[in-house]
């Protein structure tokens, strides 16, 4: 009788226990009714609010929503910590409620084992969910400087707000800078031209070494370079945001000139209005493929990380990118994108 007791315990704490790592709570109404009830009705109600907000702003819309809004990325980060570990406590308290009376040895591990299991498959998710939902609203906040002058395009309220607005000119910057290099560095610079109405978006590339880079009459320097920004390989569009910044006395209250006069040469360059623009360094392309969960890539050819070329020699290899279909992290998507040939070459 007593092996039989101690067998129904034991399916019964397994059974429970489950129960709470599939629905939280579930596996305490049979210990802590009120409590397990709770818990059981905060969960479905939670899905259905959630699935009736998402078909109601449409789920792609609503993912977006929620990933651009440093606003409801804050609610969203304490809300998914907070019911990780009540689900959690829920495992746990299942576990302790259930667990046979006298189990000791090698059961009584293998329950706890069980419970720990449990428990993790809430955590890790959660901590992931957490982690990617902080690197996101940092990315938004910290490596996102989206600035939009006075007089620019700028959204309205209600179901059309760029109603009267055509197209919506973004300028892109991606910064090269770092602790041993002067400035900003703008290795690419980009303008995405967004049409308001169908979202189709034409991108301009701008190359780094451009010469001869106009400014517009209202730009102080157009002053010094009445004839565009023109004196050789030390005049290209790389050196624009510097020119600016060394140039400060003449932008007076202007927390960012550099930005200002990149702003202006890419306007005269294609006769557009920029209304907004991103600036995103290394730190931030890293953090952003990582918030993205990675990127795929089909590699061609051998990648080396870490390295650098000396007299023509490949230096400081730390790794490789091997060739062929696979997930990069940020790190990696970021050697990748900076290679500039095959190993074998260099």
């Amino acid at each position: 009788m007593a092996s039989r007791r101690q067998a129904r315990q034991t399916r019964r704490y397994y059974t429970l226990t489950a129960a709470s790592t599939v629905v939280p709570g579930l596996g305490l109404i049979q210990t802590r009714r009120r409590t397990g009830i709770a818990m059981v009705a905060g969960f479905f109600l939670t899905i259905l609010a959630v699935c009736g907000w998402g078909l109601t702003k449409g789920v792609t819309s609503s993912v977006i929503g929620v990933g651009v809004s440093r606003q409801a990325l804050m609610i969203l980060i304490p809300v998914v910590a907070v019911g990780a570990l009540i689900w959690i406590w829920g495992i746990v308290t299942t576990a302790r409620d259930n667990m046979p009376p006298g189990m000791s040895g090698r059961p009584r591990i293998a329950m706890v084992v069980f419970a720990s299991l449990a428990a993790l498959l809430i955590f890790a998710p959660a901590a992931q969910s957490v982690r990617y939902a902080v690197i996101q609203r940092s990315l938004i906040g910290t490596v996102f400087d989206q600035l939009r002058p006075a007089g620019a395009a700028a959204p309205g309220d209600g179901d059309d707000p760029w109603a009267g607005t055509g197209r919506v000119n973004v300028m892109l910057v991606g910064s090269d800078a770092g602790e041993d290099r002067d400035g900003i560095r703008p290795d690419s610079i980009m303008v995405a031209s967004v049409d308001t109405k169908t979202g189709e978006t034409v991108l301009f590339g701008i190359p780094r070494n451009l010469q001869n880079i106009p400014f517009s009459k209202d730009n102080p320097l157009s002053k010094q370079y009445p004839e565009g920004f023109n004196c050789g390989d030390q005049c290209l569009m790389e050196y624009v945001w510097t020119l600016g910044r060394d140039n400060a006395e003449l932008f007076p209250g202007d927390d960012n000139p550099g930005l200002t006069v990149t702003k202006d040469a890419a306007s005269q360059i294609l006769g557009l209005d920029i209304d907004y623009t991103t600036v995103i360094n290394l730190e931030g392309f890293t953090q952003l493929v990582d918030a993205m969960g990675g990127v795929t890539i089909d590699v061609k050819e051998r990648v080396c990380i870490g390295c650098k070329i000396e007299g023509g020699v490949v230096v400081g290899t730390t790794g490789y990118i091997e060739p062929g279909v696979q997930k990069l992290d940020g790190y990696r998507a970021l050697w990748y994108s900076r290679s500039r040939g095959r190993v074998d070459r260099w």
